[in-house]
């Protein structure tokens, strides 16, 4: 099987888990505190790690192992 390796922020989101490193910083890009700048890089490294990691097999049928992505 397969490994993946989350990286996570002391963030916490409305479930009140940690959220993933990408769902803070959209976060931040929705609320406005970021620079264009950093809207850019943060859309080419999302757009480069969409292309080129694939997603955990388990979002298939909708995460039914309610894993913590």
């Amino acid at each position: 099987m397969a490994k993946f390796q989350r990286f996570q922020s002391n963030y916490v989101g409305r479930t009140g888990a940690p959220v993933g490193v990408f769902v803070a910083v959209d976060h931040l890009r929705r609320v406005g505190r970021l620079s264009e700048e950093e809207i850019t890089r943060y859309a080419h490294t999302d757009a480069w790690f969409q292309e080129n990691l694939p997603n955990p097999p388990f979002y298939a049928d909708g995460n039914s192992i309610g894993a913590v992505t």
